[in-house]
């Protein structure tokens, strides 16, 4: 069900609008933790692997920061994408013999 509207260019917009406004949204706010913020002295476990993984407040603000690089250019690329789209569309419509 994605790919049908991931294959479109208006879908491309949308799905690169929401990727670029999460990435916006998370970027430069506070380093959080299963849903709590976490300040400098804190520690945060995940299961990776099935395996307990114990970061610290520097691991886990670098992590979040490359997450949200990575919705921001996905998101980017996106956009990009659409518009790229959208212009080879309308060439190719007036190019065409009528």
């Amino acid at each position: 069900m994605v790919s049908k509207y991931l294959w479109n260019k208006w879908g491309m917009f949308v799905i690169g609008a929401a990727l670029l406004a999460i990435g916006l949204a998370t970027s430069g706010g506070e380093v959080m933790c299963d849903g709590k913020p976490m300040s400098p002295d804190d520690t945060c476990s995940h299961l990776r692997k099935r395996r307990a993984v114990v970061n610290t407040f520097e691991e886990e603000k670098f992590h979040q920061s490359i997450a949200e690089k990575i919705f921001i250019a996905s998101g980017g690329a996106f956009i990009i994408a659409g518009v790229v789209w959208t212009v080879v569309d309308r060439r190719r419509k007036t190019q065409r013999p009528q």
